[in-house]
């Protein structure tokens, strides 16, 4: 790992908070997301709201960026709104992770200022987490969109790389506003992690502090209603079930090749080999071995990049020349359900490529996977 990585990733595991002012990708990847959700006849749009230059996103190599787009599969009864948008697929796909041990309802709670917030649900796996937090108490203006002035995740070194949170957005109106109060009154707000290294969220203690909570102005603005911090702390369950592959195989003719992959229901790890003297760059032109960019399953249908992806990260072993060659580790966390013994490839960037909708071969290198029925 090259050593402004790690200076990086030592100074935001000591105490991980929301920025002011995000990273430019992470702003871009918002404003994207704004433009393609969906809304149906009632405005109803079913995303998490992060307000622009105030996402909750904190990133070491990876940016993280939660509830990206509408609601894709069914609303799953037992899961929340914000949980559902989270993690895409099937009904009998989340009754599936349900029964396999990814999912907990730890109901711990704490009220400061007439405001309570209650962790209701979490999802999680060796790679990361989805979190979801009732609050009650409080309710923004109408046509406001509730925010928390920071988002903090204290003693958190040694489990996570990266987190962000932001608000479920109920509806949205004409003039682009949102709308986060539920019906009954309460409102969601989901967190997501990423783990700093393969299981190191499970089982292990996640505290998180909200502090101040209002609403938000635009321009990197809120109105303050309630000050106020936050504190949570409880053991975080899930399941570290997943299947590995060694594959071995060359990314066309690069002379780079992917050892390995493990992949679970919710993320990937990969590692590809970067062999000392190879002049292959990727689509960005970096001497690095090609990125995830989705998977083809045995059905014929194709996942690419922005229908899978949640966030992803990226970590190289050096040399003393400071270039970057060996062993280099790609871990993925996911937003659709996958169902392993159902891929039938990986697909990793050639250059830079479109939707499922524009999918061409061309465009991919595709690493088959030799899947036991």
């Amino acid at each position: 790992m090259r050593k402004a990585e790690k200076e990086l990733k030592k100074q935001l595991r000591q105490d991980v908070e929301i920025p002011s002012i995000v990273r430019e990708k992470t702003d871009m990847a918002f404003t994207k997301i704004k433009n393609e959700a969906k809304q149906d006849e009632a405005g109803k749009t079913g995303r998490v709201f992060m307000p622009r230059k105030r996402i909750a996103i904190v990133a070491t190599v990876l940016t993280l960026v939660i509830g990206t787009g509408t609601l894709a599969g069914v609303q799953y009864a037992k899961w929340s709104d914000g949980v559902n948008i989270s993690v895409h697929g099937t009904d009998k796909q989340k009754e599936k992770l349900e029964k396999q041990g990814y999912t907990s309802y730890p109901n711990v709670s704490v009220t400061r200022n007439g405001v309570t917030v209650t962790v209701i649900q979490c999802i999680a796996d060796s790679y990361g987490a989805v979190i979801s937090l009732k609050v009650e108490g409080y309710q923004p203006p109408k046509g406001k969109a509730a925010t928390f002035g920071k988002l903090r995740f204290p003693d958190s070194r040694d489990t996570m790389s990266a987190g962000g949170g932001g608000f479920y957005e109920v509806s949205s109106n004409e003039d682009g506003s949102s709308n986060t109060v539920k019906e009954d009154g309460t409102m969601e707000y989901i967190i997501g992690l990423s783990a700093c290294e393969r299981g190191s969220l499970l089982n292990h203690k996640i505290s998180i502090e909200l502090i101040d909570i209002g609403y938000d102005l635009g321009k990197n603005e809120m109105k303050i209603e309630k000050k106020g911090v936050w504190n949570l702390e409880w053991i975080l369950k899930g399941s570290n079930e997943s299947q590995k592959f060694d594959i071995n195989k060359e990314f066309g003719n690069t002379d780079v090749k992917l050892v390995s992959a493990e992949i679970s229901a919710l993320g990937l790890e990969l590692i590809s080999d970067y062999p000392k003297g190879c002049k292959y760059a990727d689509m960005n032109g970096e001497h690095q071995p090609p990125s995830f960019a989705g998977v083809k399953m045995k059905d014929g249908k194709v996942y690419t990049y922005e229908s899978v992806v949640d966030g992803s990260g990226e970590q190289f072993e050096t040399g003393s020349s400071g270039k970057l060659y060996g062993k280099f580790t790609e871990t993925v966390t996911t937003k659709k359900i996958l169902e392993v013994k159902q891929i039938k490839a990986l697909l990793f960037f050639k250059k830079s490529a479109g939707d499922s909708e524009t999918y061409k071969a061309e465009d991919y290198y595709e690493i088959p996977l030799e899947v036991e029925k």
